[in-house]
């Protein structure tokens, strides 16, 4: 009896540290680390970028984008046809990616009448500095992470 009390404590030990040691490995590999700001990153009225799955015009509705206060921004989403994406599901990630913190309010995303015409609002950048907005679109069997610089705050 005693040896398979030991046995059966042992297993315990050993599964125990197989979970504790596969958890951490897990957030290892998570870890955030900052990075660095990109070259030549200016504030701009109007953001832009593509994929080859999507293209995304974005600006905020205040110019210039204003900080420490809420506020909306449009988003136009186009396939790589050049045609408006109507039937858009997506989910918008605002981080700040020098200081590993996103922000404190969370923004909605609501079509509008255009057709690819997308509406941010509960916006709000309450620091300086470099933003990240990570749109993840997704549009029938298509799917594509977008992200967008945006300096803010700074001349």
């Amino acid at each position: 009896m005693a040896s398979r009390l030991n046995s059966s404590s042992l297993m315990m030990v050993a599964v125990a540290a197989l979970l504790f040691s596969s958890s951490t490995i897990a957030i290892d590999s998570y870890s955030k680390v900052p990075l660095q700001r990109p070259n030549g990153l200016k504030p701009q009225s109007v953001y832009q970028t593509k994929s080859y799955t999507f293209s995304v015009l974005a600006y905020s509705t205040e110019q210039p984008t204003p900080l420490n206060a809420i506020h909306s921004w449009r988003i136009s989403i186009k396939d790589s046809k050049g045609s408006a994406v109507t039937d858009a599901d997506t989910v918008i990630d605002i981080t700040m990616p020098e200081h590993l913190h996103g922000m404190t309010t969370i923004p909605v995303i609501s079509r509008l009448e255009q057709p690819g015409e997308y509406l941010v609002e509960g916006i709000k950048f309450h620091m300086p500095g470099w933003w990240r907005l990570n749109l993840d679109i997704s549009s029938g069997a298509k799917r594509d992470l977008i992200r967008l610089d945006v300096l803010v705050g700074e001349s």
